[in-house]
């Protein structure tokens, strides 16, 4: 068995061209020859959006960590409006907003005092 083959791109298509020489014995022809073609549709935006996402996220957890909680909301807010669905971020600004409720609620026990 001899096999020849070659990947190409021609415009936006992708092109796999193969020749196959089969000489043992079966009932198959013994020369065959195959081409397949693949489309690039490309991906419309969606990695230079989920890079963005990711980006504004963890900048996020970086203002978190350094408890600066409102920048850190506003970071994943930045995150939503390109990717509404990004749990991460809908999660940590319910952590944020929590740790928020918290400090106030100490400071207002401590004014009590």
């Amino acid at each position: 068995r001899f096999s020849l083959g070659s990947e190409f791109m021609l415009f936006s298509y992708l092109a796999n061209v193969n020749y196959t020489l089969d000489l043992t014995s079966s009932i198959n022809p013994i020369s065959r020859f195959s081409l397949a073609l693949k489309m690039n549709l490309g991906d419309k935006g969606r990695k230079s959006d989920a890079e963005k996402v990711d980006e504004f996220y963890v900048r996020g957890l970086e203002a978190y960590y350094l408890l600066h909680l409102e920048e850190a909301i506003r970071l994943w807010e930045e995150a939503l409006e390109i990717d509404p669905g990004f749990d991460p971020a809908i999660i940590a600004i319910k952590a944020a907003q929590a740790t928020i409720d918290i400090q106030e609620k100490i400071r207002d026990i401590q004014k009590l005092e």
